[in-house]
């Protein structure tokens, strides 16, 4: 009801509002195994100018139809938005009170499924305590590998380095590796751990 208040439904005069939300900063859409997911930048100012009274939410609309009737999915901020498994037009717009924002076109190509976790790494330890590790190369060329050390990153490496050496600290037990890919539009679960006695 408060989506199609703002888009100038009838009904009793209303006291005034707050400005309209701009844009959405920013859209970051990937694939995943269930269809399409939005990461959204929100707006932190309004139309005028000015600071918006607190984070809005996000909603997502068919192209060209965000008056038209409720929209396809929203969220809090900071929340991804799921869309299915199709290509086209979408409008995501923040909205906060009973102003919708400025809406922003989302052009998503033709939907196939992200990669497949990778398999684990291979590692062992050199006499001098060092970790090599090898894998094998992302399935899809543009994507980039990245690596974790016992939960923390290690580093990004370009799709097509398929080794690494590492040196982990003297007294930490065991070292526990893992990877994953990414791509522009998906990111890949991570691997499974491989610990290095």
């Amino acid at each position: 009801a408060a989506l199609a208040a703002a888009c100038g439904a009838a009904g009793a005069p209303q006291a005034p509002g707050p400005a309209q939300p701009r844009a959405p900063l920013s859209v970051e859409a990937r694939r995943t195994p269930k269809g399409w997911e939005l990461r959204v930048t929100p707006p932190t100012t309004d139309v005028d100018g000015g600071a918006l009274t607190e984070p809005p939410r996000i909603a997502v609309f068919a192209a060209d139809a965000t008056c038209l009737g409720p929209p396809l999915t929203e969220a809090a901020p900071g929340s991804p938005l799921k869309l299915p498994k199709a290509a086209g037009g979408w409008d995501v717009t923040a909205w906060q009170g009973r102003q919708l924002g400025v809406p922003l076109r989302v052009e998503l190509p033709e939907w196939t499924p992200p990669p497949p976790a990778p398999e684990p790494p291979l590692a062992f330890r050199t006499p001098d305590g060092v970790v090599a590790l090898t894998w094998q190369a992302p399935a899809e060329p543009a994507a980039i590998v990245e690596v974790e050390r016992d939960g923390e990153p290690l580093g990004r490496f370009p799709g097509a380095q398929v080794t690494l050496t590492d040196t982990p600290p003297v007294d930490a037990r065991a070292p526990r590796y893992r990877l994953r890919w990414v791509g522009p539009d998906y990111r890949t679960p991570w691997s499974p751990v491989v610990e290095v006695p």
